[in-house]
C-alpha cells in the first residue's frame, strides 16, 4: 500500500506506461484496429440491408404477404 503513495514509483509508472504506449502506436496495432473497426462497420451494413432488402421480401413474396409490418 506504500507503494501507491510513493512519488517516485508514481512517476517510474507513469514514465513506463507512455514508452508502452508510444511501442503500441510505433508497431501500428491501433491502425489496424481502426481498419477493423471500419471494415466490421460496412460489412454489418450490407448484410443488414441484404437480409432487410433481399431475403426478408423473398420470404413475404413466398408466403404471400403483401405488408411486412402487418407480418
Amino acid at each position: 500500500m506504500k507503494d501507491l503513495f510513493n512519488k517516485d514509483k508514481q512517476v517510474s509508472l507513469s514514465k513506463n506506461a507512455m514508452k508502452n504506449a508510444t511501442q503500441v502506436v510505433k508497431r501500428g496495432n491501433i491502425f489496424m484496429l481502426a481498419i477493423g473497426l471500419l471494415l466490421g462497420t460496412s460489412f454489418n451494413a450490407v448484410i443488414a440491408s441484404l437480409a432487410n432488402d433481399v431475403i426478408i421480401a423473398a420470404i413475404a413474396k413466398l408466403y404471400n404477404v403483401q405488408d411486412l409490418q402487418k407480418w
